[in-house]
């Protein structure tokens, strides 16, 4: 079960196989593209953790973070999310949320963690 999901176009599902690099070699589906890890992470949502994806950089989880603004109701209004070092969270397995699926896999914060 994947944490944050990979969407592939109509030719990839087909093949297996994405479209090949610059060299000829062709990489197989699910494989790394980058093989950097992410040392950041994103995590919104105002009643549930929503982990909106990794980063190997601190600009790059800044990016991501303002890209992913959330509108929150009781006049909360806009909020952006918070970063977290990798080390300051955790994949566990949905038991009765509303966001996700009893059994997925998703990213959370560690307990007692503060946001970067």
């Amino acid at each position: 079960m994947s944490v944050c999901p990979v969407r592939l176009a109509g030719s990839e599902k087909k093949s297996g196989k994405i479209n090949p690099q610059p060299g000829g070699k062709t990489r197989q589906k699910g494989e790394n593209m980058s093989k950097k890890e992410n040392n950041f992470y994103v995590i919104g949502g105002q009643y549930e953790s929503y982990c909106y994806g990794g980063t190997p950089t601190l600009i790059g989880a800044r990016r991501l973070a303002n890209s992913n603004r959330e509108y929150w109701d009781n006049w909360q209004g806009w909020h952006t999310p918070k970063i977290y070092a990798a080390k300051d969270t955790e994949v566990i397995e949905s038991h009765g949320r509303i966001t996700t699926f009893d059994g997925d896999s998703i990213r959370v914060p560690k307990g007692g963690s503060k946001p970067l």
